[in-house]
């Protein structure tokens, strides 16, 4: 069973209310708004998204938040499997992270297209759902849900 994402955040720690949330396919259908800079840092630190930082992108239509992070591996099949399991939580959520692979490497960006490019809920949870499944597939643990 999946808790409720509520309990895992605080309201100290940020202005806007949490989701609450069962599945990821119920992901799309809860309204998401831009979290401020402030907001997304105590939500990367109180998530234990450990190696995830902020940063400003420069694009061409303005400034692009995401929230960033190099996963290494033990090799390309294991960086692959990574891939593979993420590609079907972010269907679910109908959330695609922007990534780059070479060889054992991944570099993840994550931002919400539609809040203006700005960091949402939806990247906080798809982070750490993948945290969860690169924890899977180095084989700590065989939950891939976040919550």
């Amino acid at each position: 069973t999946i808790k409720m994402i509520s309990k895992y955040i605080p309201k100290k720690f940020f202005a806007v209310q949490a989701p609450k949330l069962t599945s990821f396919s119920e992901v799309p259908k809860i309204k998401h708004e831009a979290l401020q800079q402030s907001d997304v840092e105590s939500l990367i630190k109180n998530y234990n998204l450990n190696g995830w930082s902020f940063a400003v992108n420069k694009v061409n239509n303005g400034d692009k938040h995401i929230i960033q992070k190099k996963f290494v591996f033990k090799n390309f099949a294991a960086a692959f499997s990574f891939m593979d399991n993420v590609a079907y939580v972010a269907d679910e959520m109908d959330h695609h992270p922007e990534w780059t692979n070479k060889n054992a490497e991944i570099v993840v960006n994550l931002s919400t297209h539609d809040v203006g490019n700005k960091i949402s809920f939806k990247d906080i949870i798809l982070a750490k759902a993948m945290e969860n499944i690169n924890e899977r597939v180095a084989g700590l643990s065989g939950d891939v849900y976040p919550f």
